[in-house]
C-alpha cells in the first residue's frame, strides 16, 4: 500500500492511501484512511471518499520512517547522483556491474520483500526474497545488501541504482536513521569492500524499464511468500 497526496475537502493535503501501482484510494467499511504526514509514526484518520481530491501530478508515495536531515560530507567513494537509469538497449560499461535493487511491505509494516538485479557484460542475475514481516525501509536497505553480498569481484566499478531517498540518505551519511541501525551498519560494512562503488538516485514509477522490473520482482517475493532467483541474458 502506497500513500497519495490529496486535499481533504478541498483546502487541506494530507496523504490518502492507494493500491500499489496506482492511484486508486483504498477503503475500509467505505472509508479512506489518510494521514497528515508520510510518517510511519502519523496518526490515522478516516475520510468519506467525496471528501478527498485529487492533485494534478500528485504520484503514490511509501511511508517513510522519522529520520532527522543532517549533512555531513558524502563519502567520496560513494557519490550520490540523480541519474538517468539504463535500458536494455544501452550498453552496460565495459568491466563494470549495474544493479538495481527495490523492497516494499505492503500494507506497511507488513508481509515485505526485495528485489535484485545484477548485471555485468549481457549476464543477468535476478534475486527476490520474501521477508515476512517488515516496513519499507527495512526492505530497501536489505536489498542492497543483498546485491552487495553476491557480487563476487568487489573490486569491480559497481553502480546500483535505487528509489529510495531513506536508503541512500542513511547509508552515504545525508540522512540520520533512528532505526535499524544493526542493518544499516551491515550494508555499510559490505560498501567498504567495494572502492569504487556509486550508490544512483533514480525516481520511482515513472517507466524505467529495470527500476520497473525489480518492482516486480519485490511483489513476487511478497505475494507468493517465496524467494528464489534465476539467471537470463539482456
Amino acid at each position: 500500500m502506497k500513500w497519495l497526496r490529496m486535499l481533504f475537502k478541498h483546502k487541506i493535503k494530507v496523504y490518502a492511501a492507494v493500491e500499489d501501482g496506482s492511484c486508486t484510494p483504498v477503503e475500509r467499511d467505505g472509508k479512506i484512511p489518510y494521514r497528515y504526514q508520510n510518517k510511519t509514526s502519523a496518526q490515522e484518520y478516516l475520510a468519506m471518499r467525496s471528501n478527498l481530491t485529487l492533485i494534478p501530478g500528485a504520484e503514490p508515495v511509501d511511508l517513510e520512517e522519522d529520520t532527522t536531515e543532517v549533512k555531513p560530507p558524502t563519502p567520496r567513494h560513494v557519490p550520490v547522483t540523480e541519474a538517468p537509469a539504463l535500458k536494455a538497449a544501452d550498453v552496460i560499461p565495459p568491466n563494470t556491474i549495474v544493479v538495481y535493487t527495490d523492497g516494499g511491505a505492503s500494507p506497511n509494516p507488513g508481509p515485505a520483500g526485495a528485489g535484485i538485479l545484477l548485471m555485468f557484460g549481457k549476464h543477468c542475475l535476478e534475486i527476490w526474497e520474501y521477508l515476512g514481516k517488515s516496513t519499507n525501509n527495512v526492505a530497501e536497505l536489505t536489498a542492497i545488501l543483498r546485491a552487495l553480498e553476491n557480487i563476487k569481484n568487489k573490486s569491480l566499478p559497481i553502480l546500483i541504482y535505487s528509489d529510495s531517498k531513506y536508503a541512500i540518505g542513511v547509508l552515504t551519511g545525508t540522512m540520520k536513521a533512528t532505526k535499524n541501525q544493526d542493518l544499516i551498519a551491515q550494508v555499510r560494512a559490505e560498501m567498504q569492500k567495494c572502492p569504487n562503488l556509486q550508490l544512483l538516485k533514480v525516481k520511482a514509477h515513472i517507466g524505467i524499464q529495470h527500476n520497473e522490473h525489480v518492482d516486480k520482482l519485490v511483489a513476487l517475493a511478497r505475494d507468493t511468500k517465496n524467494s528464489g532467483s534465476r539467471r537470463s541474458e539482456l
